[in-house]
């Protein structure tokens, strides 16, 4: 009897790009201040530092590990983060409209501050075909940049989505 997941004798899960938000087991002890914190601690990732990643522990904080000291807690996790990067990697080509939002759009930003983006796409004709539903969204691993497939993009601003009005530096009649 083969206990093994279909699909994933192929997938590293130790190489796999762990998104914002990735719920993630640590693979080695860690001394922060006085306190260490041990191999098989559970966190979630809260910011991407280049190839390091801050997660947050419980009680703790935050503590800063390499890619490789972690693992996703749950194979699940693994999978979605692969097929986020496949599509990301697929559609991000495809951005038909992008601008800059949050506080650099207005006039807010300090040195700190990230820059937030937010556009939409057109899906490819052969992705709009079968029974599989196509993305809907893009979001990067970091949280930063999100972007719709055209028809959601129009749904949200039919129903005016506060997510949807995006200032683009363009002076409207009765824009602030």
């Amino acid at each position: 009897m083969d206990l093994r997941l279909r699909n994933l004798e192929a997938l590293d899960p130790s190489a796999v790009s762990l998104p914002h938000g990735t719920e993630v087991c640590t693979r080695v002890d860690r001394i922060v201040g006085e306190r260490r914190v041990p191999q098989g601690s559970i966190g979630r990732v809260s910011r991407l530092n280049g190839d390091d990643l801050d997660v947050t522990i419980v009680g703790v904080g935050v503590v800063r590990y390499a890619r490789g000291e972690l693992l996703a807690r749950r194979i699940g996790q693994v999978l979605f983060a692969q097929r986020r990067a496949d599509a990301w990697a697929a559609l991000r080509p495809c951005v038909v409209l992008e601008t800059i939002v949050g506080s650099r759009a207005w006039g807010l930003a300090d040195a700190d501050s990230d820059i937030d983006r937010r556009g939409v796409f057109a899906l490819p004709f052969p992705w709009t075909q079968g029974l599989v539903s196509p993305p809907e969204d893009l979001v990067s691993a970091d949280g930063s940049a999100t972007y719709w497939a055209a028809g959601k993009a129009l749904r949200l601003a039919l129903r005016a989505d506060p997510n949807t009005s995006w200032r683009t530096g363009i002076n409207c009649p009765g824009a602030p």
